[in-house]
């Protein structure tokens, strides 16, 4: 499906492919006609590089709408882009990972006995192969947090969080497992 950043993109080419032709048409480069017809007794700049003296001609004038046009649409593209395009980022239409998920519940409910990085503070070391409850499979890590150590003053996590938070918060702390 094309979008509108897309069709942006077509009009701003078929935009650049039209002003390419219509710098190229009959009598536009009528400039090098001139160029050649120029006489060889004109004004000498008065400096000269290496014993090479060069002639006060101007610039052509396609070469200064070529540059002023490369900057004009370098504007308009940026203007394009910048407006018109969309964040993905911020797009309902993408889902979070349940990664990305499980990091922002844990940061907001966990790490504040588990440490950011789950090394931990108050609560268990996350990091290691040494578990206290169970062997750190994903099925005991969801037994933890969902029934909580109430006796090391766990909460029960099942009664906060929905299941897809619990699942994403498991994962999270999963992917800590043998990390330094």
């Amino acid at each position: 499906m094309i979008g509108l950043p897309s069709i942006g993109l077509i009009l701003f080419f078929l935009l650049f492919i039209g002003a390419c032709a219509w710098l190229l048409r009959p009598g536009a480069l009528s400039f090098y006609k001139t160029l050649s017809k120029l006489p060889l007794n004109e004004p000498l700049l008065d400096h000269d590089y290496d014993g090479i003296q060069e002639y006060d001609n101007p610039i052509p004038k396609l070469f200064s709408a070529l540059f002023v046009g490369s900057i004009a649409l370098a504007g308009a593209y940026l203007v394009l882009v910048s407006v018109f395009r969309p964040n993905p980022m911020a797009s309902p239409e993408r889902p979070l990972s349940p990664l990305t998920k499980g990091a922002s519940v844990y940061s907001q409910k966990c790490a504040g006995c588990h440490g950011q990085d789950g090394g931990g503070l108050v609560g268990p070391n996350l990091c290691d192969n040494i578990w206290i409850y169970g062997k750190g499979s994903p099925k005991d890590i969801l037994k933890i947090v969902s029934e909580g150590v109430p006796e090391k003053g766990m909460i029960r996590w099942a009664t906060v969080l929905t299941k897809e938070e619990l699942a994403a918060v498991v994962a999270h702390v999963y992917s800590f497992k043998n990390t330094p």
